[in-house]
C-alpha cells in the first residue's frame, strides 16, 4: 500500500531538475533545484550523486533516513516536512539557510549546527528536548509550534527575531534571557506559572499568555521592568479575581490588556489609586 513508500529513480529525479547554472568551483554547469513533493517516497539514496543542488523539496514523503544528504554541501534550503523522520542526523551544512521538519516524529533535537542557518521550522512534531542551539549564530526565526517542550531551556539564541512556542508543555520562562530581539512573543496554550526569565533590555513588545497557568495577580510583577505593549492573560486561573487597576500597576508601559486598548483615563485611574495607597 502507499505506507510502504517507493524508492525514486533516476527518471524521478531528472524530471524534478530546474535551475541550471554554473557550479560553485566554475568548472561546469548543474542543476541547483530538485522538486520532489508528494511522491510517497521513502529510499531516496538515489540523489546522493547530485551534489550540486540548493535548493531540495522533499516534502509530503515516507523518509526516514537523511543519510543521503551528507554529501549536498551546497544546500541552501532543504524542506522535509510532513514525512516520516523520528530523529535529525544532519552534518554541518556549511550553506543552509532554511530548513523545515514540520509535521514529522521527531521527539528530541540533538545539536544541530549550521553557520548561516536563519530559519529553523519544528512545529507540529513530539520535541520534548533541545540541545543547545548556539551553533546556529544567524538563527532569526524558530518555530517550535505544537510540540511537547516542558521548558525554554537551551532556546536563549540572541541572533533570535521571531520565536514561536504555542501548545506546548512550558511551565515558565527561564531559559529565555538571552532572546534580546524578538518583539512578540506567542506563549498561549502552554502550562506557564512563573513569568521571571525575560529581559528587561529585550524589544519585546507583544507577549501572548492566553491559556496557561498563570496563578494570580503578583506573578505580573516579574513583567514591570519589561517595556511590554501588549499582553494577553486570557484564559488564566489569574482571571478568577482580575483588577485590571493592578495588572496596569504592575506593568505600567501596557496600552492593550487581553486584547482591548487601555484609554489614557484608566491608566490614570489605576496609577492615582496607587499614589493615594502609598500615601495612606
Amino acid at each position: 500500500g502507499e505506507e510502504e513508500g517507493i524508492s525514486l529513480t533516476t527518471d524521478d529525479i531528472k524530471s524534478s531538475l530546474k535551475g541550471l547554472s554554473k557550479t560553485i568551483d566554475g568548472t561546469g554547469y548543474a542543476f541547483t533545484i530538485a522538486e520532489l513533493p508528494g511522491r510517497g517516497l521513502k529510499e531516496i539514496t538515489e540523489l546522493q550523486g547530485y551534489v550540486h543542488l540548493r535548493y531540495l523539496n522533499l516534502s509530503g514523503n515516507l523518509i526516514v533516513n537523511l543519510d543521503v544528504l551528507s554529501n549536498m554541501s551546497h544546500l541552501l534550503s532543504i524542506d522535509l516536512s510532513n514525512n516520516r523522520l523520528e530523529d535529525v542526523k544532519l552534518p554541518a551544512l556549511e550553506f543552509l539557510q532554511v530548513l523545515d521538519l514540520s509535521m514529522n516524529r521527531i521527539k528530541e533535537i540533538q545539536e544541530l549546527s549550521f553557520p548561516l542557518l536563519s530559519k529553523l521550522i519544528l512545529s507540529k512534531n513530539q520535541i520534548e528536548s533541545i540541545g543547545k542551539l548556539d551553533g546556529n549564530p544567524n538563527l532569526k526565526h524558530l518555530d517550535l509550534v505544537e510540540n511537547q517542550l516542558t521548558s525554554c531551556e537551551g532556546l536563549g539564541v540572541s541572533s533570535l527575531e521571531q520565536l514561536k512556542l504555542r501548545a506546548n508543555k512550558v511551565n515558565g520562562l527561564k531559559g529565555l534571557e538571552n532572546v534580546v530581539n524578538v518583539t512578540e512573543l506567542d506563549m498561549s496554550e502552554n502550562s506557564i506559572e512563573s513569568l521571571a526569565g525575560l529581559n528587561p533590555d529585550g524589544k519585546l513588545k507583544t507577549l501572548n499568555l492566553s491559556s496557561n497557568q498563570i496563578p494570580s495577580m503578583d506573578a505580573l510583577e516579574a513583567l514591570g521592568a519589561l517595556k511590554l505593549e501588549n499582553l494577553d492573560v486570557r484564559e488564566n486561573p489569574i482571571m478568577e479575581n482580575f483588577e485590571k487597576p493592578k495588572v496596569i500597576k504592575a506593568v505600567p508601559s501596557l496600552t492593550s490588556l487581553n486584547g482591548e486598548p487601555l484609554t489614557a483615563e484608566e491608566k490614570e485611574a489605576a496609577l492615582k489609586e496607587e499614589e493615594a495607597a502609598d500615601a495612606a
